[in-house]
């Protein structure tokens, strides 16, 4: 059983309200977020029922997934302002529900493109009946009613938002030509899976109340007191800044319409070339900067940071605890969130000893 009890039972919770609610506003409540977390030393080792079941059980049974995630979170410690959510590990759920047809092993899921004949576009429409559809929102249901106020749950918990969608419904490599070739069926796929994302969203974003827990919180870990999602958009490392702002960034911000707080999860140094696009966005209140496998030494990523910062944006970043002090000299305290792990509880006590010591030095 989980039982850790609610965040919002915690002394330190007003604290952490204050904290995240002057971050969105690139502000300062006291000091810069820290999400955090270390091995729970006295957890015991006991793998849920559902490891030893059928793999389409482990990726499809909410229970088995309900199961797994507390297994999850019974074996971490979190500190600082880190919120207790809900992972399903699904990004690419979403395109089941226009035909692609869903494959998996123990470590991941992924989905096949739909096969269509050459010269043939696949069809993008939800059909209401579809049972994935049905599994999509009773598992959503089924897991925001078990937390009991103990985690979050979020839409994006599901999958990404329409461009890497569509990437899994056509095939990257169709869709790169089909950029080239006919843009304008990518622009109405796109418009289309957008609309039904914001649909879907807003179902499952009411069904998030039964959490009974404040506010929301999304995949990149941070809490809002309003509605708030993260966006991404991985494929668009496949293409120019020119076709980002043209095809990728309009339904992105149709859906960015629907909420208060918006996160942008920027995703590998291939990416960095539609920052400046994203600067501009005036309804754009964070970055969240993932220097992706062989990139995670942060210092280097200084000055990226400074620029994010100084176009009045937050940043979520990704930083081993000795670099903490170094990222306190060098950025602003203001809408700054680092996110770090520990392995004891005295890596944990170094920490918060660093922030402490800086900010009374």
């Amino acid at each position: 059983m989980l039982e850790h009890k609610a965040i919002t039972d915690t002394a330190d919770w007003t604290k952490t309200a204050k904290r995240w609610e002057a971050w969105w506003s690139c502000d300062l409540y006291d000091r810069p977020l820290i999400i955090g977390s270390r091995p729970d030393p006295d957890a015991v080792d006991e793998r849920p029922a559902g490891y030893n079941g059928s793999q389409a059980r482990y990726w499809f049974d909410s229970q088995i997934m309900l199961e797994k995630n507390i297994h999850s979170i019974n074996h971490s410690i979190l500190y600082g302002e880190a919120i207790p959510r809900f992972d399903t590990r699904w990004s690419v759920a979403f395109s089941m529900l226009y035909g692609c047809k869903p494959c998996f092993n123990e470590h991941a899921s992924w989905c096949h493109e739909i096969e269509v004949a050459d010269s043939v576009y696949p069809r993008i429409e939800i059909d209401e009946k579809s049972p994935w559809l049905y599994w999509l929102l009773n598992s959503h249901m089924a897991i925001s009613e078990a937390s009991n106020r103990r985690y979050f749950t979020s839409p994006v918990m599901w999958g990404n938002h329409s461009a890497d969608q569509l990437s899994v419904i056509r095939g990257i490599n169709n869709l790169m030509l089909d950029i080239a070739d006919n843009p304008t069926w990518v622009k109405t796929a796109l418009r289309q899976i957008t609309e039904d994302q914001i649909n879907v969203f807003a179902r499952m974003a009411y069904l998030d109340e039964s959490c009974g827990l404040p506010g929301t919180t999304n995949y990149c870990g941070t809490w809002s007191p309003c509605s708030s999602l993260s966006f991404d958009c991985d494929i668009s490392c496949m293409v120019s800044p020119d076709v980002y702002r043209e095809m990728f960034l309009p339904p992105l911000l149709n859906i960015m319409d629907t909420v208060d707080h918006r996160i942008y999860h920027l995703d590998g140094p291939g990416a960095i070339k539609h920052l400046d696009t994203l600067l501009d966005l005036k309804g754009l209140q964070a970055i969240q900067w993932v220097p992706g496998d062989g990139h995670w030494d942060i210092i280097q990523w200084i000055p990226l940071i400074q620029k994010i910062q100084s176009a009045g944006k937050s940043v979520l970043i990704y930083a081993e605890s000795e670099h903490i002090r170094t990222l306190l000299s060098e950025l602003k305290a203001e809408g700054l969130c680092i996110c770090t792990s520990s392995r004891t509880a005295h890596d944990e006590e170094f920490i918060f000893n660093e922030i402490n010591t800086f900010y009374k030095s």
